[in-house]
C-alpha cells in the first residue's frame, strides 16, 4: 500500500510505502528506489526504513504506481551497485582512518 502523507505547510509531502517485508527487504528496495530516482530526477532522496515501512520524502508528488515502476525486477542489481560502491568508499575510509599510525606517545625527560 502507498501512502502519500502531507505533514504541513510548507513541508514537502512524504510516501509511505507500507510492506510488512522486514528490513531485509525493505533496505535494498529502498536503496534501489533511490538509486533509480536518482537516475531519473539527478538528485537523492530522503528517506527512512524500517520493517514495517519505507518513508520518502519527495520534493513533488508522484503517484505510487510510477514510483513503484522506477525499480523494474531486471534492474534490481544494477541499482544496488552504485549504493554499494559508495557504501564501499565510506567503510573503506573509515578504516584507512583507523589504520593511521598514531604519533608516539610523548615521554617525560626528568
Amino acid at each position: 500500500m502507498v501512502e502519500s502523507v502531507n505533514v504541513g505547510p510548507g513541508v514537502a509531502p512524504q510516501t509511505v510505502l507500507h510492506t510488512l517485508w522486514g528490513g531485509r527487504v525493505n533496505r535494498p528496495l529502498a536503496l534501489a528506489l533511490d538509486a533509480a530516482w536518482e537516475a531519473r530526477f539527478g538528485h537523492r532522496l530522503e528517506l527512512f526504513v524500517s520493517n514495517d515501512s519505507i518513508v520518502f520524502q519527495l520534493p513533488h508528488g508522484i503517484p505510487g504506481e510510477e514510483l513503484l515502476s522506477l525499480v523494474e525486477s531486471s534492474r534490481v542489481e544494477s541499482l544496488l551497485q552504485k549504493p554499494a560502491r559508495r557504501l564501499r568508499i565510506s567503510l573503506w575510509g573509515q578504516v584507512q582512518g583507523m589504520r593511521r599510525p598514531r604519533p608516539a606517545p610523548a615521554t617525560r625527560q626528568i
